[in-house]
């Protein structure tokens, strides 16, 4: 699935041709989806919808969470959990996203780059380095021995091997 605009946008041939599955009521900027439910963050507000956008509804998130952001948004989908990183930190649902908590306080809830999940870990890039949780968010723990702490931005996963890129001390 992608996103194009106003667009949800969809390929059953690996990105050969691309077919309009839904209209969505504003440009996404990271989405996911959780057996029928979409999620889309959009420029200050997080929407569902189970029925691809006909109908949807604003989550329910903190009241300072998106200082209308469109950086460093990503959605994931984990176990019986949603993540939301944003440039304020990160936001747990476990309730097929209704209501939203902060779950990134031990890592002083600034600027997270970036999130991703291997199994049941998390890692987390922010200004200040690499963090994993294995508890669902509950405590983090700096994971970024051997890495410039300053400079992870991009995060990707091959099999069992993950990747941070980083902005001026390479790949690792």
């Amino acid at each position: 699935y992608s996103f194009n605009k106003f667009h949800l946008m969809g390929s059953l041939n690996n990105g050969k041709t691309w077919d309009t599955l839904a209209h969505l009521p504003e440009v996404a900027y990271a989405i996911t989806k959780r057996g029928n439910r979409w999620f889309v963050k959009t420029y200050d507000a997080l929407l569902y919808s189970d029925d691809l956008f006909a109908n949807y509804t604003k989550c329910n998130l903190p009241k300072d969470f998106f200082p209308n952001s469109v950086y460093n948004n990503v959605l994931l989908n984990v176990g019986t959990n949603l993540y939301l990183s944003c440039n304020v930190g990160i936001c747990k649902s476990d309730d097929e996203g209704i209501i939203w908590n902060y779950i990134s306080h031990s890592i002083n809830n600034k600027s997270v780059n970036k999130i991703i999940s291997n199994g049941n870990t998390i890692l987390a890039a922010k200004q200040g380095g690499i963090y994993h949780t294995n508890d669902d968010g509950n405590s983090w723990n700096k994971s970024d021995k051997g890495i410039d702490e300053n400079a992870t931005i991009e995060f990707a996963q091959m099999g069992n091997t993950l990747i941070a890129a980083t902005e001026y001390d390479g790949v690792y």
